[in-house]
């Protein structure tokens, strides 16, 4: 048994149009390079509002530093803990990170930081525990 012939008689062939082609291709990759660039922009975006939000965040912190170092002081309190240090609240470049804990912190933890230190507060970050190393924190202390 062979092969049957095949008969292209009852079917259209069309011809390949290699300018369409191109111009097809030309149009998908140019779409790409769109859609490319729109989801850069959407990043930055979202980025920037991360970063606003880090830097409301740090502001609110900030606007009550007077009041709660001024009520510790009537206490007859020369520190008070400023703000409790979340994960997130560091910066790490890797797990052997040897940098001081201060010089590795985020921009709203930072930003308190710079602001007890412009103001003379000595700031300084403790480690605190629950007691039985279930779970650790870290947080910022004012003082005086």
């Amino acid at each position: 048994m062979g092969l049957d012939k095949v008969n292209l008689e009852n079917f259209k062939i069309e011809n390949i149009d290699l300018n369409e082609l191109k111009d097809i291709t030309a149009k998908a990759q140019e779409n790409k390079r769109a859609e490319e660039q729109r989801k850069i922009r959407e990043e930055m975006f979202q980025k920037q509002m991360e970063l606003e939000k880090k830097k409301n965040g740090a502001l609110a912190i900030i606007q009550t530093i007077p009041y709660v170092v001024k009520q510790a002081a009537i206490e007859g309190k020369s520190a008070v803990n400023i703000m409790e240090l979340k994960y997130e609240d560091f910066t790490r470049s890797s797990f052997y990170d040897k940098r001081e804990k201060h010089e590795r912190l985020d921009i709203k933890a930072k930003m308190v930081w710079d602001y007890l230190i412009e103001n003379r507060l000595n700031p300084k970050i403790y480690t605190a525990h629950d007691g039985v190393g279930m779970q650790s924190w870290d947080y910022i202390q004012a003082n005086w």
